[in-house]
């Protein structure tokens, strides 16, 4: 049968979609990861030009105040009643008209002033760990693709190496969807602290189960190139 693709070709596609797949979500997460920067680091974000009607904290005469990034919470909603509960409404430029609409994820910001509970505290220092640890295990994941990539293209398949890489790969993907489940649901506790709304309900936002999908597989198929490994070491020695 004509091989459709050559293993060296299946390689570099495999490295292409996974560096693909690295950037895009980095880009789109960019401007998130900015935003919790500049709120953790308590950094001013611009500088306000002072009107006849805005007044500074301290009633001073200056022209300029500045203005420090606030908290941003990311909630996912649920309308509350029926499924056709439409409460609110955007203007369509295009058609110049007011078009109902309700919401499925939002971005909050609260205000610099607002006192945060203790217990939030203590949920924002745990997805703060979180965070470093999740970054470092897609770390060691880019590293152990790296590796496999490597072996595979000098056409090393059938190999404990390979196996190994596999393992590590499959069981980085399985703790990156653990971390990210428990770094979900103390954002959500997060939420439902601060915040409550008459027509929407606040939800768990569930982890990404295609790292649990293909952290599965890639430990099946170290499995299988495992029992295959041995079956062909024990061929030979009956020779």
């Amino acid at each position: 049968m004509k091989q459709f693709l050559s293993l060296k070709t299946l390689v570099w596609l495999a490295g292409i979609a996974f560096g693909f797949m690295i950037v895009s979500s980095f880009v789109n997460e960019f401007e998130d990861f900015k935003m919790g920067f500049y709120a953790g680091s308590g950094r001013y974000i611009y500088e306000k030009q002072l009107d006849d009607t805005t007044e500074s904290e301290n009633d001073v005469d200056i022209d300029k105040i500045q203005v420090i990034a606030s908290d941003v919470y990311f909630l996912k909603l649920e309308p509350k009643g029926s499924v056709f509960n439409f409460q609110d409404s955007l203007k369509n430029l295009k058609t110049n008209n007011n078009i109902s609409t309700r919401y499925f994820r939002m971005k909050a910001a609260l205000p610099v002033s607002t006192v945060l509970p203790q217990k939030l505290k203590i949920y924002d220092g745990l997805n703060t760990f979180l965070s470093f640890l999740i970054a470092a295990i897609y770390i060691f994941l880019f590293v152990n693709v790296y590796f496999l990539l490597s072996f595979l293209q000098r056409e090393l398949v059938f190999n404990n190496k390979n196996i190994v890489q596999l393992r590590k790969i499959g069981v980085s993907l399985l703790l990156i969807f653990m971390l990210m489940s428990v770094y979900n649901y103390l954002s959500f506790l997060g939420n439902k602290i601060l915040f409550e709304f008459e027509d929407y309900n606040i939800l768990y936002d569930m982890a990404d189960t295609v790292n649990l999908f293909l952290g599965i597989v890639i430990l099946l198929m170290a499995e299988i190139i495992n029992r295959g490994l041995k079956l062909k070491q024990e061929n030979e020695l009956t020779i």
